[in-house]
């Protein structure tokens, strides 16, 4: 019997505690939900304390109506009453004038008093070409120098190696061991000997005793066969 007795004061007090635990959890879910309510509605009150600044700062001034302009009368034309002219008749005592008298026309002169202005020779039009005029500063182994056809430019200079890159190769008629002249306007800069040749690009060798003093050969300077054999 005590045994029973006991058992069943320790199920009741079991229960008392399940109940209380159960009962403060309850209390402290229904405090948060109010906590969360109210931090919700916090938040809510912020939100449109914010949209309301930003409301009263965007919003602007309503715009002032241009008045509309009176349409302005445009005013009638004013009729000029002539008044009409007297005829000799109803004028006494007034003296007819004699009319004028038509002046004969003369040789080359046209029957009208009044002459017509006579109409003006045409002009040369200044856009007509002009015919170009031979360039007789030249000596003609100067005219022989710039009359050679071109054969490719000068690409790169390398003057303390000596040698030249050019922009000609195998496709235009180069050849190791080629000798070329190096043209500038219609004077010859120096002469060159091809050491190697690619299909559009080749190299060669500068003979400075050939460049004349105070010269330096330029990247543009173009290639043309032997002018004048040394």
């Amino acid at each position: 019997m005590k045994l029973t007795h006991i058992a069943q004061v320790l199920t009741l007090a079991l229960l008392v505690v399940t109940t209380y635990l159960a009962m403060q959890a309850r209390n402290e879910s229904v405090k948060s939900r109010a906590a969360d309510e109210q931090r919700a509605v916090q938040m809510t009150q912020q939100l449109q304390a914010i949209a309301a600044q930003s409301a009263s700062i965007v919003t602007l001034p309503p715009a002032i109506p241009t008045p509309a302009l009176a349409a302005i009368p445009t005013p009638a034309p004013a009729l000029v009453h002539v008044a009409p002219r007297p005829s000799s008749t109803a004028l006494a005592g007034t003296v007819a004038l004699p009319e004028p008298k038509p002046v004969p026309a003369t040789a080359g002169s046209p029957a009208s008093p009044l002459r017509e202005p006579k109409p003006a020779a045409p002009q040369a039009s200044s856009s007509a070409p002009v015919p170009a005029l031979a360039d007789v500063s030249l000596t003609p182994l100067q005219r022989r120098v710039k009359n050679s056809p071109s054969l490719g430019k000068v690409k790169e200079f390398q003057p303390d190696q000596g040698f030249v890159v050019l922009s000609a190769g195998s496709k235009q008629g180069l050849k190791p061991g080629l000798t070329l002249d190096l043209r500038r306007d219609a004077s010859v800069v120096g002469r060159i000997i091809v050491s190697s040749v690619e299909d559009t690009e080749s190299v060669a060798d500068v003979n400075f005793k050939s460049v004349p003093a105070g010269v330096t050969i330029l990247p543009g300077d173009e290639i043309i066969g032997v002018v004048l054999a040394q």
